[in-house]
């Protein structure tokens, strides 16, 4: 498996495990520019670090933080 794990989704409420999964990429901009169609939301995982990256559709742009800030 890759160090960024993406997962995303076409509603509001994800699928749940490897039904998001949508792939795995070597770096984060690969990842963060993967082509999605009529997804809600989306989340990376930085399996080295434990970050969780989403997308925050508010202000379009992707924001970092850790697993335990991203649970909340």
């Amino acid at each position: 498996m890759k160090q960024f794990v993406l997962f995303a989704g076409d509603c509001y409420y994800p699928g749940g495990g490897v039904s998001d999964f949508i792939g795995d990429f070597h770096n984060l901009i690969d990842a963060q520019i993967f082509p999605l169609r009529s997804v809600d939301w989306a989340h990376i995982l930085d399996t080295e670090t434990g970050e969780v990256i989403e997308f925050d559709d508010h202000n379009g742009k992707w924001v970092t933080m850790t697993i335990k800030e991203w649970q909340r």
